[in-house]
């Protein structure tokens, strides 16, 4: 049987095991890792039916939203107009 002391040395220890230069590699400075205008079209030529399932998708959305909703009308005067 072992006491929370020891669990927490143990998990402790396993920590310190960690350094932060093993995680430096997944940082990005450099203008090689930038992704170019280009670039960004061929991705989008490539997924071009993901798009353009996700834009019919949300346009059918907020037009069915839009045509469920109730009309509401409110209209309010503060003087009164007198037609002769």
């Amino acid at each position: 049987m072992t006491d929370d002391h020891s669990i927490a040395l143990t998990r402790r220890a396993e920590l310190d095991k960690l350094a932060l230069a093993d995680f430096q590699h997944a940082m990005i400075d450099s203008h090689d890792d930038q992704i170019s205008i280009l670039q960004f079209w061929r991705v989008l030529q490539k997924r071009r039916w993901l798009v353009v399932i996700s834009l019919a998708g949300v346009v059918s959305l907020v037009t069915a939203i839009s045509l469920n909703i109730p009309k509401r009308y409110d209209v309010s005067s503060l003087s009164r107009i007198q037609i002769e």
